[in-house]
């Protein structure tokens, strides 16, 4: 079987609409996601491109061939601004502009010169695969799309160095047709190669995010930024494991903020949730970076202080009781005055075996901080009067 240009043109142009129909599926489902639609604009163009070339392949129109090039050379650039987009930078349109002005001015000026317009488009091509390159580079230990875009593309790069050289040795009668032809039909073949691979590159990265955002959202209290719940348990699970098996106590804190219905009906939700994020800040900055706090729903938190005693907890949560009086948070130029009341209990291997035992005796220490007036840290089991006033 001859396998020819035109037979590639018409493979590449099935394979752009293909992709352009999975990237549209994409976009529709992840269109959130940074970078999604230049990407599936990037493929509507290069499918563009392949309906060109098989029109070139068929009438031999020069102007065909030149809209083609330029198809080829935007849906590329595109390529790199779905990259920057999907990692957080700007656009960079007016780049995109001069590589394509650039392309076309050559291609123009090259009119009738084969060898010259083949050596450009090679040039325009690894020049938008390089900065392409250039951009994924900083993932590339951390992302498994990363590395697979950037070696794909390295494999297309390749085959644009590989298929100037053919060209320039078949124009010097360097190289034969016989062997110029097959490779670069094989030079066509790795920039192919690297182009669709490096979709799944993308399609991989966008299930990455998307992967991230899903823990993310079960990990992160959205409101406040601190640990979840379902976190805060987990963590604290682990934490009980740990001290069964080493014998070293930790402690755990249940924090409450008092008086939270009335600032809500005071002065609304929103200053509520100022407030709840308010108290995030002000537990993140009193902490150790290996302590967990976590907001355990409403106006409840959780914290979690590995290989602490029960005197070092107290001095913690003493600690943290002040600055959150002291650090008022501020509504519509207006302060409000914050309080906390916190229960504090040690793990001991002869009472609490489970971390419901361990919730328990923290929930009954904050119980009687709240009963005893509030704004108060208490331990349990303990006396039967609050630590601190």
């Amino acid at each position: 079987m001859k396998i020819d240009i035109f037979t590639i043109y018409v493979f590449l142009l099935c394979l752009a609409c293909a992709f352009g129909m999975v990237w549209a599926i994409v976009w529709r489902a992840y269109a959130h996601v940074a970078g999604v639609s230049a990407w599936a604009a990037s493929s509507l163009c290069l499918a563009c491109a392949g309906a060109f070339l098989v029109a070139h392949g068929l009438s031999g129109d020069e102007d065909v061939s030149l809209a083609a090039r330029i198809c080829i050379t935007f849906g590329l650039c595109l390529f790199w601004v779905g990259a920057r987009r999907f990692t957080g930078q700007s656009a960079a349109w007016p780049m995109v502009a001069a590589i394509v002005a650039a392309d076309l001015v050559f291609a123009l000026a090259t009119q009738g010169r084969a060898v010259a317009q083949s050596i450009g488009f090679s040039v325009s091509g690894a020049v938008v695969f390089g900065l392409v390159i250039q951009t994924l580079l900083p993932h590339v230990a951390t992302s498994p799309a990363a590395r697979l875009s950037v070696l794909s593309l390295a494999v297309a790069i390749l085959g644009e160095g590989l298929r100037a050289v053919i060209v320039v040795m078949f124009a010097m009668d360097v190289l034969p047709e016989t062997l110029s032809r097959p490779i670069g039909l094989f030079a066509v073949i790795c920039m192919s190669f690297g182009i669709v691979t490096c979709h799944f590159g993308f399609i991989l990265a966008v299930m990455e995010r998307v992967r991230f955002e899903l823990s993310t959202l079960v990990v992160v209290d959205e409101l406040t930024g601190l640990a979840s719940r379902r976190h805060f348990l987990s963590q604290l699970g682990i934490e009980l494991g740990r001290a069964q098996r080493t014998g070293r106590a930790f402690c755990l804190l249940v924090v409450d903020v008092d008086a939270f219905k009335a600032i809500n009906d005071a002065h609304g939700h929103a200053a509520g949730d100022l407030c709840l994020r308010r108290f995030g800040e002000i537990a993140s900055t009193r902490l150790r970076r290996r302590d967990v706090v976590a907001r355990l729903g409403g106006d409840e938190f959780g914290i979690i202080l590995p290989e602490t005693r029960l005197d070092e907890a107290m001095r913690v949560a003493e600690d943290l009781r002040l600055a959150v009086r002291e650090s008022p948070a501020l509504y519509k130029e207006q302060e409000i005055v914050l309080a906390v009341s916190i229960g504090v209990t040690e793990w001991d291997p002869l009472r609490a075996s489970t971390i419901e035992d361990l919730v328990g005796d923290a929930d009954r220490a904050l119980y009687w901080a709240k009963e005893s007036g509030r704004d108060r840290v208490a331990f349990f089991p303990g006396p039967m009067q609050p630590v601190t006033e």
